[in-house]
C-alpha cells in the first residue's frame, strides 16, 4: 500500500496517526483550541472551518489558517469544511463548496484537505494534487451503516477519483453493522492501494477507532476537549491504547488469560484478538478438537487427572507459539508446571471476580460444567474460588477485577496494562 507524506508525517504505515479536530466559532476560540490541541498527543490537527464564523470571508479564513500554522509549526494541518448534508455546519451549494475549496487550495497553508466525495467534483482533487496537497476524500452517514459491499465500492471509487486517502464514517446501530465494517476492512485492504479508514461512530463503533493497525486503517480521530463526532475519545488516552495494541502486535510473548470459569476469558480474548489482530487460542476448544470429545465426556472417561494431562500437553505446545492471546481453563494455574510454562513464554493476566458475578454468568451452564455438578452449585462455586484464589494470584503478572465492567472496558484496561510491558511485572 502506498503511504502519504504530510510534512514530516508518514500516513499509511505503522500505528494509525492521531488527528485532533478543532471546532470553534470565533478567531480567538479557534486559536485557543489550536494551542491546546498542539500540546496534546496529536500527530496532526484538523481545522473544522465549517464551524468558524469567518467561513464565508475567504480573506479572513486564509489569514486564520496562517495563524494556525504559526502555532502548530511543522505539525500537519488537515483543512475540513463539512456540509450539513454530511453532519457538518456549512450551508453551501455543491458549486459554492467546490469554489471555496479551489480558492483555499490556491492560497495553501495546509498539507491535507478533506473533500466530500459527493460534492467535490473532479477539479478539486486535480487542483490539490498540482499544489502538493493530499486529498482526504470522505463520505459520512450519521444515520446508518451501508453494506460491506457498498462501503468497499465507495472507497474504491474515491481512489479512482484521485483521493490520496479515502475515508468513510458511518453510524453502526448494532453489532451486525460493526461486522459489515470489519468485512469491508478486509476487502478494502486487499483492493485499495491508498491509505484508508472506516470509522464506526458512537459507542458501538469504538473498536474501529482503536483497531486501525490490525484492520489496515491509516489514521484515527481523537478529541482534545469537545469531540467533533460521536465516539471520539481523548487523544492522550488514544495514544496509550494505540501504543498498547502496537506492543501486543510486536511482541513474541503470549498473553495468558486466567480466572475462574465464567470470568469471561473466552469473550475477552476474542475482543483482544479483534483489537490487536492477534490469533486467539481457546485452550478448552483445542483439547476437545484433539480428543474428539467434549470436556465433560473427557472427565467421564478419563477423570480429572486425565483431563489435566491433556491440558498440560496442549499448553506446552501453545507455549512455543510466537505471540497471541490464550484463553485458559479455570484449573490451569493450579499446577506448578503450567505456571512455569506461562511464565517462560508470556505474561499472565488474572481476571478476578466475586462469587456473585460468577454465579450470574454461569446460571445457565451448570449442566455442562463438570466441576459444578451436585445439588448446591452456588456453594461449590464459592468453595472452588476460595480454594483457587491464592494460586490464581500467585501465577498472575497482573490482576484485573472484572465485576460490573463491560467486556470492552476489561479489554481496554488490559491494553493499558501492557502499554509498557514492565507494568506487568
Amino acid at each position: 500500500m502506498k503511504s502519504v507524506t504530510a510534512g514530516s508525517l508518514t500516513i499509511g504505515h505503522g500505528m494509525p496517526k492521531i488527528f485532533v479536530p478543532v471546532m470553534a466559532k470565533t478567531r480567538e476560540e479557534v486559536l485557543a483550541a489550536v494551542k491546546k490541541a498542539a500540546a496534546s498527543a496529536a500527530d496532526a490537527l484538523e481545522f473544522r472551518a465549517d464551524a468558524c464564523d469567518c467561513l464565508t470571508d475567504a480573506e479572513a479564513l486564509v489569514s486564520l489558517i496562517s495563524e494556525i500554522r504559526g502555532i502548530i509549526g511543522v505539525m500537519p494541518l488537515l483543512l475540513t469544511i463539512r456540509t450539513r448534508r454530511e453532519g457538518g455546519l456549512a450551508d453551501l451549494t455543491d458549486e459554492a463548496y467546490r469554489q471555496l475549496l479551489l480558492a483555499l487550495i490556491e492560497r495553501g497553508g495546509f498539507e491535507l484537505l478533506d473533500a466530500e466525495e459527493a460534492r467535490c467534483g473532479d477539479a478539486v482533487p486535480a487542483a490539490a494534487k498540482e499544489k502538493g496537497i493530499a486529498v482526504v476524500m470522505s463520505y459520512h452517514d450519521f444515520q446508518a451503516t451501508p453494506s460491506a459491499e457498498i462501503i468497499t465500492e465507495r472507497l474504491c471509487r474515491m481512489e479512482a477519483r484521485g483521493a490520496a486517502i479515502a475515508k468513510i464514517a458511518v453510524m453502526p446501530l448494532a453489532q451486525a453493522d460493526v461486522a459489515a465494517i470489519l468485512e469491508s476492512a478486509a476487502e478494502s485492504r486487499r483492493r485499495l492501494n491508498i491509505p484508508h479508514l472506516i470509522i464506526g461512530m458512537g459507542r458501538i463503533g469504538l473498536v474501529t477507532r482503536l483497531a486501525g493497525e490490525a484492520l489496515g486503517f491509516c489514521l484515527t480521530f481523537a478529541s482534545c476537549g469537545e469531540a467533533s463526532a460521536p465516539g471520539q475519545i481523548d487523544s492522550r488516552l488514544m495514544r496509550r491504547y494505540l501504543a498498547g495494541i502496537h506492543h501486543i502486535r510486536q511482541t513474541d510473548r503470549l498473553i495468558y488469560l486466567t480466572g475462574f470459569m465464567g470470568s469471561g476469558k473466552s469473550t475477552i480474548a476474542r475482543q483482544l484478538g479483534l483489537l490487536t489482530g492477534q490469533i486467539v487460542y481457546e485452550l478448552d476448544d483445542m483439547i476437545e478438537e484433539e480428543a474428539g470429545a467434549a470436556i465433560r465426556e473427557i472427565f467421564a472417561a478419563e477423570g480429572e487427572e486425565g483431563f489435566r494431562r491433556r491440558e498440560h500437553g496442549m499448553l506446552k505446545r501453545l507455549s512455543r507459539e510466537k505471540g497471541g492471546i490464550v484463553s485458559t481453563g479455570g484449573g490451569v494455574p493450579m499446577r506448578a508446571e503450567n505456571v512455569r510454562l506461562m511464565t517462560y513464554s508470556g505474561r499472565t493476566v488474572y481476571l478476578r471476580a466475586q462469587p456473585g458475578t460468577i454465579r450470574e454468568h454461569l446460571k445457565d451452564q451448570i449442566a455442562v460444567r463438570p466441576m459444578l455438578q451436585g445439588d448446591d452449585s452456588g456453594r461449590r462455586i464459592t468453595e472452588l474460588m476460595a480454594l483457587r484464589r491464592a494460586a490464581y494470584e500467585g501465577a498472575a503478572d497482573h490482576i484485573i477485577d472484572i465485576d460490573e465492567k463491560s467486556i470492552e472496558e476489561i479489554a481496554l484496561e488490559l491494553i493499558l496494562v501492557v502499554e509498557n510491558e514492565d507494568e506487568m511485572v
